[in-house]
């Protein structure tokens, strides 16, 4: 996956979707943004999974990208991909990253803000609670829920 990654940004880069680059094919080219969407739901599994380390640099490299963008056509597009990345499942990445970098009240607040959105994601919730964030109202009442259910 990290290689696959660093691949399709230092084509994206070098300008191989925007011109006749042999090492991206027509069809790629206009298709860039699938295997952008696929390259960041590989990198969100192995965060979620036991391969953070991999994830979290892969990830690292799609954000840089897509932060590029704004500056820089990479790309034939009037749309960048912000919205592959966006949402709580990027503050959830960052919030892991934040407390991975020693950034506890950091990680914190984004995990915080991720479960204020999705309040009853279970990953949110076991890395919330494995850090000691605070959890908003409703995702101290799935917890009860479930912790009755279990009983």
């Amino acid at each position: 996956m990290r290689a696959g990654v660093s691949n399709f940004v230092a084509l994206a880069r070098s300008g191989a979707y925007l011109a006749g680059d042999r090492r991206v094919s027509p069809g790629e080219r206009t298709r860039w943004r699938f295997t952008f969407h696929d390259l960041v739901a590989g990198a969100e599994h192995a965060l979620l999974a036991d391969d953070f380390a991999a994830g979290a640099t892969a990830m690292e490299q799609l954000i840089e990208l897509a932060c590029e963008l704004r500056g820089y056509d990479y790309f034939r597009s009037e749309d960048p991909v912000a919205a592959a990345l966006a949402g709580p499942e990027l503050g959830f990445f960052a919030a892991q990253l934040a407390y991975q970098r020693g950034d506890v009240g950091l990680a914190h607040s984004l995990v915080t803000e991720a479960l204020g959105k999705l309040p009853g994601h279970p990953k949110f919730l076991d890395f919330a609670v494995s850090i000691g964030a605070p959890l908003p109202a409703r995702a101290r009442q799935i917890i009860e829920q479930r912790q009755r259910a279990h009983r």
